[in-house]
């Protein structure tokens, strides 16, 4: 199984389309809109946030760090009551998060959502306008997985938004294994609510 997954995603339209995607990670992170797709791009970069756990004072803070979650926020009680580890703990947190998400804890929570275990940072990230078309891109680093799933909700806030990647994957094998590491190289796209391996043809 690989340990780690690196990836770059490019997610591409209208300067209208993009811009929204900019300011629905801006409204997350509690930021105001300037109006100018650029300017707005910067201060996600810049002041862009994400949940966590606060615990000393028990509740969810928004800490600096553009993530996954920056766009796609994680209900509270995933953070709030670790159903994952201890659900005997909270049973009424693991019926809500059942009935509610369809998912128990935040291991299952991201999984479902994110298509990997953990949230992730968005790095190296770049805003270019080409052809009349602008182009947000940004590496990610996840364990285990490359994220399906976010991949696809990220389409599903702005369905006007192509979406493309690309994966590199590399197993880190045990230390008495002869084979450094493996590697494949892998491109997909996002169709139809689903991800689709290969290039997009369009």
């Amino acid at each position: 199984m690989p340990n780690w997954i690196f990836s770059s995603a490019t997610f591409s339209g209208t300067e209208e389309a993009v811009h929204k995607l900019i300011k629905i990670g801006l409204e997350h992170s509690g930021l105001p809109s300037t109006g100018d797709l650029r300017q707005d791009f910067n201060l996600l970069v810049a002041e862009g946030k994400s949940p966590e756990l606060d615990k000393e004072a028990q509740r969810v803070v928004m800490t600096k760090g553009l993530t996954a979650r920056t766009f796609l926020p994680i209900p509270e009680t995933f953070i709030l009551y670790d159903t994952t580890n201890h659900p005997n703990r909270y049973p009424d947190a693991v019926k809500e998060q059942q009935e509610k998400y369809g998912a128990v804890g935040w291991y299952d929570y991201n999984c479902l959502t994110l298509g990997t275990k953990w949230d992730f940072e968005l790095t190296n990230v770049e805003l270019v306008e080409r052809d009349n078309r602008w182009l947000f891109y940004t590496d990610i680093e996840t364990a285990w997985d490359y994220p399906a799933q976010w991949f696809v909700a990220m389409k599903g806030l702005v369905s006007e938004l192509k979406v493309d990647f690309i994966v590199d994957n590399y197993y880190d094998p045990p230390e008495d294994d002869d084979d450094p590491f493996e590697a494949c190289r892998m491109h997909g796209y996002v169709d139809d609510g689903e991800v689709k391996e290969g290039r997009r043809i369009d």
